[in-house]
């Protein structure tokens, strides 16, 4: 897979992406105390698309990392107070 056409799946996942992990972000720092990581490790699970394979989800930052078909790298998209981007990750 050539660079350009990477950069825009994942422009693509991270529009798809970007907003669950922004809400779940803002949902963990109100629920933390109450509510297992793990169940919001599923639901970015599930926000990713078919071509992408989930790796884990990690509390700092908060994020989501993922390899795509075809691709040996591993990406995450991730969210703070500041913003939410991807970028590659190994």
């Amino acid at each position: 897979m050539n660079n350009n056409d990477l950069i825009l799946q994942l422009d693509e996942l991270f529009d798809n992406v970007a907003p669950t992990i922004s809400n779940l972000l803002g949902r963990w720092k109100e629920e933390s105390q109450f509510e297992d990581f793990a169940d919001y490790a599923e639901v970015m699970k599930k926000a990713l698309p078919a071509h992408a394979t989930f790796i884990r989800a990690t509390k700092r930052p908060f994020a989501v990392v993922f390899s795509l078909a075809g691709d040996d790298r591993k990406f995450q998209v991730f969210a703070s107070a500041k913003c939410t981007q991807w970028k590659q990750v190994a």
